[in-house]
């Protein structure tokens, strides 16, 4: 047994490894694409992005997509791992932003959280680096706060063998939030 436990630390060592390696060679390409942009040699409808954001105006509804699984929190206890993630995602949720042909603000905004993993997996949804995603919504204006009074948040996992990704879903905070919920059910 023991060198079964050794074994899944030795892989998960490795893990931590090729997703900081991962970490490092998109901030790598960001930093190189910024520079680019910046000279005037890449317009910024081309920049390679690992997210897209969708606003449906009529309804009010901001959809983005990140081409990654939400990390568990345990992923955020290494440094420079940490610091790398938590750039990553912001950076991702803010260039889909900024895509967007006008800003998108909401003062009172419902966030759901829709985590699709590459197989099916026990985690917990309190174990999940979601904040990370909270404060890219924030620091891109797209919600003013996250306090208690303004943003709900709905947090939930699907399974997607062929495109596991995050989607964020925001929409303006319903009055009666549970009753509008469950009047959907």
């Amino acid at each position: 047994m023991n060198e079964l436990m050794q074994y899944r630390d030795l892989v998960w060592d490795i893990y931590e490894h090729i997703k900081e390696l991962q970490l490092k060679l998109w901030y790598a390409i960001d930093c190189v694409q910024s520079d680019l942009e910046w000279r005037g040699e890449l317009d910024p409808e081309k920049k390679l992005v690992e997210a897209e954001a969708v606003y449906d105006k009529q309804n009010r509804v901001l959809k983005i997509v990140v081409n990654e699984c939400l990390p568990r929190l345990s992923t955020l206890k290494y440094e420079p791992t940490s610091f790398l993630m938590r750039n990553f995602w912001k950076g991702c949720v803010a260039a889909a932003i900024r895509k967007l042909p006008e800003p998108v603000t909401f003062e009172k905004a419902l966030c759901s959280i829709i985590i699709y993993t590459p197989r099916k997996i026990e985690w917990d949804v309190d174990n999940r680096a979601f904040q990370m995603i909270i404060n890219a919504l924030r620091a891109s204006q797209v919600i003013k706060s996250d306090g208690w009074d303004t943003l709900a948040l709905l947090l939930k996992g699907e399974v997607d063998k062929k495109r596991p990704r995050t989607e964020i879903i925001v929409k303006e905070y319903p009055e009666d939030t549970i009753n509008a919920l469950i009047k959907k059910m």
